[in-house]
Parts: C-alpha cells; sequence; structure tokens
C-alpha cells in the first residue's frame, strides 16, 4: 500500500523529494505517562459470579490524548488490537477506579531532533488505564465463548444463550453485553518509536475517526426454493398443520354438553387463531440464503464494510412483528424468502465468515415468504437479532449450529474474496493476558503486572498496571506512569526521552541495510522537484502550502462524500482563474496525514468538479 502510494505521489509532483527516514525499530522507547481516552465499550457481564469477572470485549475510541516526556498528542489515529480488564473492587459491574490495558496500533506525525517532519503507520502501543465512568445504554443478552487459557484464542459473542460448547479448550457463559460510553485517564503504557521522536503538543492535528462499538447495520437475506430449517418459528402453528386445529372447532357442535360452559371456554383457543401463526408476536427463520446475502454498514465511520457473498446460511429472530399478509405456510415444503432491514446496535465476526448481530430497528425490518401463492408478510420496527455464516448453505460442519459452538470447523473453504472485514479491531484479536510475555515491536516484549503499584508514585497511579519491557538488548524496564521515565534495569534508558541525549543517534544510526524493514512505516515529505508545476510542503501546523513555478495560486481540499476520502487540488492563475484540478481518492485506512500513510487513485475528470463542490473537513 504504502510503495503504491509513493509511485502516486511523485508521478503527481505532489511530493518532488522522498526521503526515507530509517528507524531503530527495534527499541521502543517512548513512554507514556499520564493522558486521557474516551469513546464507547462493551463490557460482557456474566449472569453467574460476575465479581472479578467482567471482560473488555471491545472499544471504540473517539477522543484520545497521550502525555509523554516527549509532548503530547492529541488524538492520533489509534486502532486497538486487544484488551484486558480487572474489576479492582470486585463489584462485577465496570465502575470508577477499575483498570485495563489496551494495546494497539498507533499512528500520528513527529518531529526528529533536526527538526524534520515524520509521519508513523501502525507502531506497537500500549496503554495502561483507570476507569472513570462508564454509562450503559445499551445491552444485549448472549454466551460469550472465551478459551479455557486466556489468551489462546479471541473471545467470541453470540446474541444467543444456552450454547453448547462441542470444542475442548472452550466455554461459554451467559450474560449481558453492557454497551455505553466510558471515559478514562491513562495511567501509563510504552509506544514503539524512537526516543529522539518529539511530539507536536496540542498544536498537532487530529486524526482520530469517531469509533463507536454501536454500529448502523443494513442487511438483506434472500432465498429460492429453499426448506427452512428446523428450528424455524412463525408462531405457535410453526408448521401450520396445527391450523388444520381449526377444523376441529366441529366438536364445537357437541352442544350436548354446551351447559358444561366450562368446556366452552375452551373456546377461547379460537381466538388464539386471530393471530394465526404468531401467537407470540415474534418470528424465527433458519435457512439458505441462496439468492442476496448482503451486510453493509451505514454509519460514518473509518471502519465501513460491506459483506456479500453467493451463499449463506441465516438465523434470524424478529420481535413484535405485524402482519400484512398471514396465509398458510408448510415449513416442510420449498418456499422463497425475503428479509431486509436497518438496526442500530452490536455487531461482532466470529471469524472471516460468521458475523452476528443484534439491535433495533432503525427503518422498519420488512419480510415476506411465500410458498404456491400463500404470502406470511409482515414488518417490525422492534429488535432483531441474526447469526450468518457466508459461504455455507446450512449450519451444518460450521462454527455455529444450532445452539452448538465448534471452534474447529474448518472454514477457510468458504471464505469469500467479497468479504471485507474491518469491524472490530478487540474482538477480533486474543486477549490480552498478565504474567505472561507478550510480542511487541520488534525483537521485544511486554509482560503485564497486574495492579503492583510502585513505591514513590501518586495515588492514582499506585492501583494500575506495570508494563514491564525487554527491549531487543535484554534490558528490563518498568514502566509505571508515575513520571520517571524508564525507571528500571535499562542501562541507559532511563535518559529523558527528549530531543537531547541520544536522540540525534537514534535517528541517524540507521543503516541503510535495514531499510526493508522500516521504510514501510516511516517517510519524510521534503524536497523540491524539478519537473512539477506545484511544489507542495507541510509546516509545523500540519497545513500544505504551494511554492508554483507559474506563480499561481494553489488550493488543496480534504473532502468527504459518505464513506469515501478525497483531496482536491486547484491550480489558479494571477487573475484567479481555475487553471488545473486534480481530485485523488484516498485508498486505506482513514487518516488525515496526505499522503503518506494511505494510497491515492486519482479520479475521472466528471468527478473531480463534483467532489470539488462537496464541504470539507479540512481546508488548506
Amino acid at each position: 500500500m504504502i510503495f503504491k502510494s509513493i509511485r502516486y505521489i511523485v508521478s503527481l509532483g505532489i511530493v518532488g523529494g522522498l526521503a526515507t527516514l530509517l528507524a531503530p525499530v527495534a527499541n521502543a522507547q517512548i513512554e507514556v505517562t499520564g493522558g486521557q481516552v474516551s469513546g464507547q465499550a462493551a463490557f460482557f457481564v456474566p449472569d453467574m459470579n460476575a465479581a472479578d469477572n467482567v471482560t473488555l470485549f471491545d472499544v471504540g475510541i473517539q477522543q484520545l490524548t497521550i502525555e509523554s516526556p516527549n509532548g503530547v498528542l492529541t488524538n492520533p489515529g489509534f486502532q486497538p488490537t486487544a484488551a484486558s480488564f480487572t474489576d479492582v473492587d470486585s463489584s462485577g459491574t465496570p465502575n470508577q477506579g477499575d483498570t485495563g490495558v489496551l494495546q494497539g496500533l498507533l499512528t500520528g506525525i513527529a518531529f526528529t531532533s533536526n527538526g524534520n517532519l515524520v509521519s508513523f503507520m501502525n507502531r506497537d502501543t500500549v496503554l495502561g488505564f483507570t476507569l472513570n465512568s462508564f454509562d450503559s445504554d445499551f445491552n444485549v443478552e448472549g454466551s460469550l465463548i472465551s478459551p479455557d487459557n486466556p489468551g489462546d484464542a479471541p473471545l467470541i459473542f453470540l446474541p444467543v444463550q444456552d450454547v453448547n460448547v462441542i470444542t475442548d479448550g472452550f466455554s461459554a457463559n451467559d450474560g449481558d453485553l453492557e454497551i455505553g460510553d466510558f471515559d478514562a485517564d491513562l495511567d501509563n503504557g510504552l509506544i514503539d518509536l524512537p526516543s529522539s521522536y518529539i511530539f507536536g503538543g496540542s498544536n498537532s492535528v487530529g486524526m482520530m475517526q469517531d469509533e463507536e462499538v454501536e454500529r448502523r447495520i443494513k442487511f438483506k437475506f434472500e432465498g429460492e426454493d429453499i426448506v427452512a430449517g428446523d428450528d424455524t418459528d412463525f408462531g405457535t402453528g410453526d408448521d401450520d398443520d396445527d391450523m388444520d386445529m381449526d377444523d376441529d372447532m366441529a366438536m364445537d357442535d357437541d352442544m350436548d354438553i354446551d351447559d358444561d360452559m366450562a368446556m366452552n371456554d375452551d373456546m377461547d383457543m379460537d381466538d388464539d387463531m386471530a393471530m394465526d401463526d404468531d401467537d407470540t408476536n415474534s418470528i424465527r427463520f433458519v435457512g439458505t440464503a441462496n439468492k442476496t446475502f448482503e451486510i453493509e454498514s451505514v454509519d460514518d465511520q473509518s471502519s465501513q464494510f460491506k459483506i456479500t457473498a453467493n451463499v449463506g446460511a441465516v438465523d434470524v429472530n424478529i420481535s413484535d412483528v405485524e402482519l400484512d399478509k398471514d396465509d398458510d405456510i408448510d415449513l416442510d415444503e420449498e418456499l422463497d424468502f425475503k428479509i431486509e432491514g436497518e438496526s442500530e446496535g452490536f455487531f461482532s465476526a466470529s471469524n472471516l465468515t460468521t458475523f452476528s448481530f443484534n439491535g433495533n430497528a432503525s427503518q422498519d425490518t420488512t419480510f415476506e415468504f411465500k410458498q404456491d401463492g400463500n404470502e406470511l408478510s409482515g414488518s417490525s420496527d422492534g429488535e432483531v437479532s441474526f447469526v450468518a455464516i457466508a459461504g455455507v448453505d446450512n449450519f451444518d460442519g460450521t462454527v455455529f449450529d444450532g445452539g452448538d459452538f465448534d471452534a474447529d470447523a474448518d472454514t477457510d473453504d468458504v471464505q469469500n474474496d467479497n468479504n471485507i472485514v474491518n469491524i472490530c479491531g478487540v474482538c477480533f484479536n486474543k486477549q490480552l493476558v498478565f504474567n505472561q510475555d507478550i510480542d511487541f515491536g520488534s525483537g521485544s516484549t511486554i509482560f503485564l503486572v497486574r495492579d503492583s503499584g510502585s513505591s514513590g508514585s501518586s495515588s492514582s497511579s499506585s492501583s494500575s498496571n506495570t508494563i514491564r519491557f525487554t527491549n531487543s538488548s535484554g534490558n528490563v524496564i518498568n514502566v509505571t506512569g508515575s513520571g520517571i521515565a524508564f525507571s528500571g534495569s535499562s542501562s541507559g534508558g532511563s535518559s529523558s526521552s527528549s530531543s537531547s541525549g541520544s536522540g540525534g543517534s537514534s535517528s541517524s544510526s540507521s543503516s541503510s541495510s535495514s531499510s526493508a524493514s522500516s521504510t514501510n512505516n516511516f517517510i519524510v515529505l521534503v524536497g523540491y522537484s524539478s519537473s512539477a508545476t506545484d511544489q507542495y510542503s507541510i509546516s509545523e501546523s500540519i497545513r500544505f502550502t504551494s511554492v508554483s513555478s507559474t506563480r499561481g495560486k494553489v488550493k488543496v481540499k480534504f473532502v468527504r462524500n459518505g464513506s469515501r476520502r478525497y483531496y482536491v487540488a486547484t491550480s489558479r492563475n494571477e487573475n484567479n482563474e481555475v487553471v488545473g484540478r486534480r481530485a485523488f481518492r484516498l485508498v486505506g485506512p482513514g487518516c488525515r496525514i496526505f499522503p503518506g500513510l494511505v494510497g491515492l487513485r486519482q479520479i475521472d475528470e466528471d468527478d473531480v468538479a463534483i467532489n470539488d463542490d462537496t464541504d470539507t473537513d479540512t481546508d488548506t
């Protein structure tokens, strides 16, 4: 992705010279001493023995400030990839004073000791935090499936309970997934960057894309000539043969015992028939979507996704239904169906092909089942949940089959190249584990120590988790968040992480032999191109400036159109007339650094004018 971006940049003359800055990626040397993080989180609270067993399942960060001896990062790009949580007061709920650790990938900008601007991407980062508040506003009943040996496999949440785990080494616990807003203080942490790097403080332009745990999902499932699964339920008359009982009302002719009004009261059953197939006001359908299988996010986030497949197995529950047509449907015979809707709730992936959702309709969920001229159809503005598996025609042999969970199910042969999964970083990765070495950076490890505290630290950090870092040289550094840079046994690690001292050597001592492993992550956008009409550079405030050989004015606009992101460059002459315009679509992760961290794809001239008229997030 980065090499493709470089080619586009150079050929377009946007950046005349592209110098590669080689960094000692093996030595993470920037300590996190404080900060703040907030957004949305999903905590799983088990029904039984909740104390000390609360799990941080997912997190979406919306505001992030990282403090360090090297300066302050304000809203850098941070993608969580793993998490751990400690219920400090054993209350069985996430509340003030509980602690946790987030591991993830950090993207942002910094300066070298020589003042050169550098961009960094996806650098290993670990952040210890103490929870200030958590306000739950959405609960999902379900089961959390976890490995018996923590960290061996990712956690899986299914919006169904009483799951039977048939794979050794895994367990399922019923409970609630509580989703809501959280706020926490950062106690300590570590960033896999050279100690010479200086952060730009509060003047840095934020890159954080709002990430919410609750997602708005649009889905559509269609099937033709399929037989419903065994667990399908349209109400008490789920096989509709029961409706023949209505004919049994001939028994009412036995009015010989009509005086026995007790039996006549049984006629209340006839009232139930008004609901026909749906006296429970809900339906469940299990079957094969062999015509349409589509799941798509429709909220405005950087992690947009669309999942499509030629065939898929679906298990859909719809509550609070209102029927438009209520003809008899024989579930033992072939039928056609269509279910579609748009709902807001919790969406997760168990693997690259298995997806689950639970939420409330933001637009009505509609459904129809047709068979030999008969039709059962209606809509719902209530709760909807589903488990959907792309690439299979039934649940047999898959990860989730009618209440059975099989972690060993082989889904490699059903993965579809059209599946784009960028849904949940934390829940799609293994859980962070304490008292065990964890890979960090290149050739380094961290070792999390729970609630160890530190002598001489402030009370706010006395209950925080300690991060013990072992660098590639074997030196051990304890990161406590006490504000003391690298207390521990590291030789040379006690030097300040500021721009002085070893800072200059950190950026200049890298040899070209290491370029293969580090050029993907660090680039500096500087220089002049004799072949480019317009020259662009980046000032310290991360705004774009230009020096045109034609003495004209060039304006660069960042444009967001739905989930797509563009840069539109417009050249004007001395009379302020437009003499040229080019637009480029950003391909890759959401990031406001132009253009080093993303790929650029030039778009058609017709689209340029359209996008140039679009409201901009950043005007440079």
